[in-house]
């Protein structure tokens, strides 16, 4: 039994007894009479020592307080065990969530690697194949980040409209529409693509981290407002962001099919698996250093699409020169 006021006395002496009469084990009961408090040695010093915290450093799990940031109270691995977590998830049967989402992660990379980097180092003839590097990893960072964005919003949408159907429908619904709206304007950038992308993607990050940052304290502000208001809130807050994240994909695959258009259907199924893989991570992300890090993350993995888009439009727009020496004729006397 737990309660927000202290126990007086005669109920703590009371508890006790019930609990001795009954064959109940005592967790953890308040000093009564002087004497000091009993139950379980660890709840006993969690509940009366001065550094809890030292007490989490020390203890093989972690067994620190959940917070709406964090609220995996199933989750007894150390963010400092992780790295063994991927080693135990390939070698042993251990079934904890963190290496049931090793495997996940092992089994997405697999498959990218059997489906798709591998018949793409086997593509055209001998003396022409090539793994386009460059574009994979543009495509990819955009599937990654964008899962990564998402979940790490929709955590904190969940607490604000008060049940995960109204967060799942909102959040899906808003960033559908303004994705579609962001793929419809990307049409307008013409020839302007890599400018456009340069400016876009920035925003992005910018964007993710100003709202993990600012969503709490705006949401403890708004939160006892009626439903549809928060509803209308979160659609307006979520819009701008779903038209950013909707226009580097559409205008990668535009320049793409521009350049290299027998690539685009590897383009497109490299996204749709890396997606499938950025899900994964962000719950793994989520569970061990909490939702904000997972838009932490989602940001820099647009940094890095970012970079190389860069490279890509640069070398795009760089003129072609010819590697044939060019003949020299001799001057007219």
């Amino acid at each position: 039994m737990l309660r927000t006021t202290p126990f007086t006395a005669d109920e703590n002496r009371r508890l006790r007894e019930e609990a001795a009469e009954l064959g109940f084990r005592i967790i953890y009961a308040p000093p009564l009479d002087g004497q000091p408090a009993i139950g379980d040695r660890l709840y006993v010093t969690l509940a009366t020592t001065d550094d809890p915290e030292s007490i989490y450093r020390r203890h093989h799990a972690d067994i620190s307080p959940v917070v709406d940031d964090r609220p995996f109270f199933f989750q007894g691995v150390k963010p400092s065990a992780v790295p063994r977590a991927f080693r135990d998830a390939a070698m042993t049967d251990s079934r904890d969530g963190i290496s049931l989402l090793v495997r996940l992660l092992y089994v997405s990379v697999a498959l990218v690697l059997l489906f798709i980097l591998v018949p793409l180092m086997f593509r055209g003839s001998a003396n022409r194949r090539e793994l386009p590097v460059a574009w994979l990893g543009y495509f990819s960072c955009l599937g990654v980040g964008f899962m990564l964005i998402e979940i790490g919003l929709m955590q904190r949408f969940v607490l604000f409209l008060g049940h995960p159907v109204y967060s799942l429908s909102v959040i899906l619904f808003t960033l559908l529409l303004g994705g579609g709206t962001g793929s419809a304007l990307s049409r307008r950038v013409g020839p302007n693509a890599g400018a456009a992308v340069s400016l876009v993607i920035p925003a992005i990050m910018v964007a993710a981290l100003i709202y993990s940052a600012v969503l709490p304290s705006l949401f403890n502000s708004w939160i006892g407002l009626a439903r549809p208001a928060r509803i209308l809130l979160s659609v307006v807050l979520l819009l701008p962001l779903g038209v950013l994240l909707g226009i580097p994909l559409p205008v990668g695959v535009r320049m793409l099919g521009t350049t290299r258009p027998g690539l685009l259907a590897w383009a497109w199924g490299i996204n749709g698996a890396m997606s499938i893989f950025g899900a994964s991570a962000a719950i793994l992300i989520a569970m061990n250093w909490g939702f904000t890090r997972v838009a932490t993350v989602g940001a820099a993995v647009y940094g890095v699409a970012w970079l190389i888009g860069l490279v890509m439009w640069r070398a795009a727009a760089s003129p072609i020169v010819s590697p044939v020496p060019v003949p020299e004729f001799p001057r007219p006397r």
